[in-house]
């Protein structure tokens, strides 16, 4: 398993039953459609950063060729500057149209809500790193006012890094430098600007809940493929002409970035898809194409995210400032109320490998090709590998009936605002991982602070689970060697709205985490709901072998445990559980037959499982 790239796993759940501890209020009117106005706001912030682009590209574009001085200013060029305000003028008309009420004006008595609008906590324009944008937000023209000031600053900052430090001598003058800066400027542009054509469609996708994923990838499963054909295409097109007489970057043929003119240092930004750092020196061509790639992959990336609010906080990474708190925590905890979820019944066959022996109904969704064809059904109450197409791990059915707690944080209508929730304990709360951390793959526990105190493993030193979602769950292997215990916890603070309108279902999305143990078993056994077999499941459980268990045990102090062991040959063991603290002896546990030979499995949580893994719910 290559742990230096995140794997994702798609958690398919959710039929609930939602309960709530407050009344509900008068719900929308018939006319109203929250899923307009979200969409508006994707679609018309994505193509106004376009317009925009493209305006400022031109013009660059005219001075490299030589028909504008060099010395313009294509942020205060008057063909720029009208081309910009007709974008503005039409996203706040296209705003007020789907989110103004009935007279279709912003600001008035009969906008739609902010929360309905997916905007209900946000007080200030997030903005973006370079910009300066950080109006306050009380109605949708703020919104648009928000959408536009980061729209602009993303165009002005990757048109300022594609053209803005050219070679100017080399301006009008048709020579190889001059042909590749036109090259490299316009094919940098374009890609940017193609990769948000690519994640705005990918967020409509999932608003319309054509998929559950994070985009791009997986997303919907177009995404990726047109951000791939762009990238080669852009890659292709600098090369050509800059790349020398083989027409390939990194060859010693290479027009040099002092001919050609290029920033000496990339973008210091990390873009929020991939976790990539832009940071760095630029010493060739090769680094050029690599650095205007990465910096296009931030800019499209924050400026999709704004735009989706309604349920997609937006990246750190983005923002200049500190993060608003998409979700508050009630001013006085428990007054307003919480939601319980709980886990409907699920299929009993969630597929084989690559759906080559399909699951079984109920369902939750389907798997759809680039097309828009179906190619599977997703089974209800499964996790998926490898976005449902991992070819050798079929799906893994998850326990029955377990509950998870969200808190109400704010309420328009029968639209609720959620954040996280302490729940009864850690088996049902919703806070997110850390700060705490520890070393995986670690016999004994080790606090850490950097991968440097787990011997440079990457990713190695993790953050500690603080709530969990659902009991142990086994995942039988390929092979029985690498078959495993996984135990899913909640990675960041729960947020998002629920609408208690629709008929009692309803469906959130928790990013979750895995603490895997390896326990070479493929004979797994699907956890029991009941943990002690007579009262409902309160949490824990155990993934149950034939070789080993992995219990975790939720004793009354509030620490979690687990405890995994082999069978052997002795009558008896010394059997210890480990948590943060240490050793913690427990009682050994009665004999049992001499199967196998002994084993030492004993790993701990929420310090050493063998390794993690990114999942999503």
């Amino acid at each position: 398993m290559n742990l230096s790239r995140h794997r994702h796993l798609t958690l398919v759940l959710l039929v609930v039953t939602a309960s709530a501890l407050l009344a509900v209020g008068s719900p929308r009117s018939a006319s109203a459609d929250p899923l307009l106005y979200k969409r508006a706001l994707s679609s018309e912030s994505a193509k106004y950063t376009r317009t925009v682009t493209t305006a400022l590209q031109k013009c660059e574009d005219a001075k490299v060729i030589g028909t504008l001085p060099p010395a313009t200013d294509c942020t205060t060029n008057s063909q720029v500057v009208a081309m910009q305000g007709r974008a503005s003028q039409r996203l706040m008309r296209k705003i007020a149209s789907r989110c103004g009420g009935d007279d279709r004006t912003c600001g008035t008595a009969d906008d739609e809500s902010l929360v309905s609008i997916g905007w209900g906590a946000i007080g200030t324009c997030p903005g973006l790193k370079g910009g300066s944008c950080s109006n306050a937000i009380s109605n949708c023209n703020d919104i648009a006012t928000c959408l536009t000031c980061v729209g602009q600053s993303a165009a002005q900052q990757t048109v300022a890094l594609d053209y803005g430090s050219f070679n100017s001598g080399q301006f009008g003058t048709g020579s190889a430098a001059n042909f590749c800066q036109r090259s490299l400027g316009k094919a940098s542009t374009t890609f940017f600007m193609d990769r948000l054509k690519a994640v705005q469609k990918c967020w409509d996708a999932r608003l319309l809940k054509k998929h559950n994923n994070a985009c791009p990838d997986p997303g919907d499963g177009k995404a990726t493929i047109h951000i791939a054909h762009a990238d080669q295409s852009k890659q292709s097109r600098i090369c050509r002409a800059c790349g020398g007489a083989d027409h390939q970057c990194g060859g010693g043929d290479d027009l040099t970035t002092s001919q050609v003119g290029f920033a000496s240092q990339c973008s210091n930004v990390t873009s929020p898809s991939d976790n990539m750092s832009c940071s760095g020196a630029v010493a060739d061509m090769s680094g050029a194409v690599t650095c205007v790639d990465c910096d296009a992959t931030y800019l499209s990336d924050c400026v999709g995210a704004i735009g989706v609010s309604a349920f997609l906080p937006y990246p750190q990474e983005c923002s200049p400032n500190t993060p608003p708190n998409i979700c508050p925590q009630p001013l006085t905890p428990g007054t307003i109320g919480e939601i319980k979820f709980t886990s409907g019944t699920g299929t009993t066959n969630c597929g084989s490998g690559s759906f080559s022996t399909p699951a079984d109904p109920p369902f939750s969704g389907e798997l759809d090709d680039i097309n828009g064809n179906k190619l599977a059904d997703l089974g209800l109450g499964c996790l998926y590998e490898g976005g449902g197409r991992a070819s050798l791990v079929g799906g893994n059915a998850l326990p029955d009936g377990f509950s998870t707690y969200v808190a109400v944080t704010g309420t328009t209508g029968t639209v609720l605002t959620v954040g996280p929730s302490d729940g009864t304990g850690p088996a049902d709360c919703t806070r997110g991982a850390g700060p705490a951390r520890h070393c995986v793959n670690m016999s004994t526990p080790q606090a850490c602070t950097s991968d440097t105190d787990c011997g440079n493993t990457v990713n190695a030193c993790a953050l500690d689970a603080n709530c969990f979602f659902g009991p142990p769950t086994p995942v039988p292997g390929p092979v029985p060697a690498l078959s495993v215990c996984s135990i899913n916890a909640v990675l960041k603070d729960v947020c998002g709205q629920v609408d208690l309108s629709n008929n009692g279902a309803e469906s959130l999305n928790i990013d979750t985490f895995a603490r895997v143990y390896i326990t070479g078993d493929a004979a797994s056994r699907r956890p029991r709901i009941r943990r002690d077999g007579v009262g409902p499941y309160t949490g824990g459980g155990r993934c149950v072998h034939d070789l080993d268990r992995c219990r975790d045990v939720h004793p009354p102090d509030g620490k979690w445990h687990v405890r995994c062991r082999g069978r052997s040959t002795r009558s008896r063991r010394d059997q210890r559980d480990w948590n943060d603290h240490g050793d913690q002896p427990v009682p050994p546990e009665p004999p049992e037959p001499a199967l196998y030979p002994a084993r030492d499995v004993q790993h701990a949580l929420p310090g050493e499982p063998d390794l993690l893994l990114n999942t999503g719910t």
